[in-house]
């Protein structure tokens, strides 16, 4: 019997055995179901990626099929891939306000660090900028401005303090 001719279930359970061409066959006769049921779920842009997840779907999950109808099965792959989509667009958008948020955050914060900043002397307010912003190292710096690394901490401790009273 030619695979055109055969049941959706037994093209699946052929193509458990890795039959390619019942994939091809299944494919055919469902593509238009699955295009329609996506089209009316998902923006235009997605659907077209969403259409061929589904079919990549029915191949990984051929061992998950356990002889129900196959149109039901593949609504349910279809529903999930939906689901799917939409629970990773919810993730995506919560990530990107997170971001957004925190980016405003470190704007404000930073704004807040260069008015504290202006108050002091601009040696010590430069120092305060290559340590923290930069990154310089304890020894980096004490090489820069000639002055032992004791030195240069307490010079940064006492700014620092100076700063907390300042808040």
């Amino acid at each position: 019997m030619s695979t055109n001719q055969q049941s959706d279930e037994e093209l699946m359970h052929l193509l458990k055995l890795g039959d390619d061409l019942a994939l091809s066959v299944l494919y055919e006769r469902h593509s238009s179901k699955v295009w329609s049921y996506l089209k009316r779920r998902v923006p235009d842009s997605n659907a077209e990626d969403l259409f061929q997840d589904c079919f990549v779907k029915v191949v990984e999950k051929r061992d998950a099929w356990n002889g129900q109808p196959f149109v039901l099965w593949l609504y349910v792959v279809m529903r999930n891939t939906v689901s799917d989509y939409f629970r990773s667009k919810k993730v995506e958008s919560k990530y990107l306000n997170f971001l957004e948020d925190r980016s405003e955050e470190r704007e404000s914060k930073a704004l807040q660090v260069e008015e504290l900043l202006g108050v002091l002397p601009n040696d010590k307010a430069q120092l305060l900028r290559e340590f923290f912003s930069e990154g310089w190292s304890y020894k980096e710096l004490a090489d820069k401005y000639d002055m032992s690394e004791i030195s240069l901490r307490k010079r940064l401790s006492r700014t620092i303090k100076k700063i907390k009273k300042e808040l």
